[in-house]
């Protein structure tokens, strides 16, 4: 079940959890830029945690480095990596991104869950792959919003990259230049070990809900952030 508004859209797809991911939005300063890179930007995300009713959670990140690594969430600490993940139910753990995929998952039966980001970068460095050791028990995935096949067009040195860790399969030539699948790779390192479900949003297809550092959004980001029901 998906619900809809002009700020934010929420997800019903895991069991016992909820997903939420902001949108662009022009009534806001900054178009609802949920980024820390803007003072201004603060009262962006106290509005959108409110309205989607988490004020009283401690929220949890990253800072995001395009790395495999995964932490486990502590209340007040950023920490450089690029998963996290909790049995604390007190806690909404949450993703800051602009084209890079967003994840989100419980393990355990439904006792632990957490969030990934998985651009191109990490996805070479492992980020999915690293995420396996994790899942134990009854595993349930999203895949939520990222840069489609068609729109992530890279040079050859990139190719170069997945065509040495991945499937030729997910490569394909676009004139002198290549697309490369993230979305399929995800799922199909994902689906081993888990019931992989996905939201199909690309940042480029939707850069009207969507910021989009390909398409200029360089310092502008959307929060995806998930958290247990009560």
């Amino acid at each position: 079940m998906k619900i809809e508004n002009k700020d934010f859209f929420t997800y019903d797809l895991i069991k016992g959890y909820t997903i939420a991911l902001s949108l662009k939005n022009k009534d806001y300063v900054n178009d609802n830029d949920m980024s820390f890179n803007f003072d201004e930007n603060e009262k962006n995300r106290e509005r959108f945690f409110s309205k989607i009713g988490i004020g009283g959670l401690h929220k949890v990140r990253n800072k995001q480095i395009h790395s495999r690594i995964i932490h486990r969430a502590e209340k007040d600490i950023v920490k450089e990596g690029d998963g996290l993940l909790s049995t604390d139910y007190g806690y909404a753990l949450y993703l800051l991104t602009a084209d890079c995929y967003n994840i989100f998952f419980s393990t355990d039966n439904g006792r632990t869950f957490g969030c990934l980001h998985a651009g191109w970068k990490g996805i070479i460095e492992g980020i999915v792959e690293e995420s396996l050791k994790i899942f134990k028990g009854e595993t349930e995935v999203v895949v939520l919003q990222g840069i489609c096949e068609k729109h992530f067009i890279v040079e050859d040195e990139v190719k170069e990259l997945f065509r040495k860790r991945f499937k030729e399969s997910y490569i394909r030539r676009e004139g002198e230049k290549f697309s490369v699948n993230l979305r399929k790779i995800i799922n199909d390192i994902l689906s081993k070990e888990s019931d992989v479900k996905n939201v199909d949003l690309c940042n480029v297809c939707r850069k009207d809900i969507l910021f989009s550092y390909r398409e200029g959004d360089t310092l502008k980001r959307n929060i995806s952030v998930i958290w247990r029901k009560t």
